[in-house]
């Protein structure tokens, strides 16, 4: 995803959503982005990047997130799923679905 591709579906969302909340599209390393901070905590989040990066971002959700929010993980392989749940689960989230597609996985969490 490059960045024009962020300006423009952020574009696309503020034209389209008549003053009602709508998804902010970012690339950003580590929730940094300005954006992410104006608008928080959020009812849910999505990534899809890989697993190291998905585990790194796992102390920091908490706090962007509102209680009982949901997060939505993508980019992870089946056999990566228990670290990813261990992961999570000591962050306070609990996993409510998998939905598999070959060998990929992507994981609906929700926040206790």
């Amino acid at each position: 995803i490059d960045d024009k591709a962020i300006y423009q579906a952020n574009y696309n969302q503020i034209r389209n959503c008549n003053n009602m909340p709508c998804p902010i599209f970012v690339t950003s390393d580590k929730l940094h982005h300005r954006l992410i901070h104006r608008f928080m905590p959020y009812d849910m989040i999505i990534a899809n990047i890989l697993l190291m990066p998905l585990c790194d971002l796992a102390a920091s959700i908490p706090f962007y997130t509102k209680p009982k929010s949901h997060v939505i993980l993508s980019g992870i392989m089946m056999k990566q799923l228990p670290v990813l749940r261990k992961t999570y689960r000591h962050y306070g989230f609990s996993i409510i679905k998998i939905i598999k597609k070959e060998q990929w996985i992507a994981v609906l969490l929700r926040k206790k």
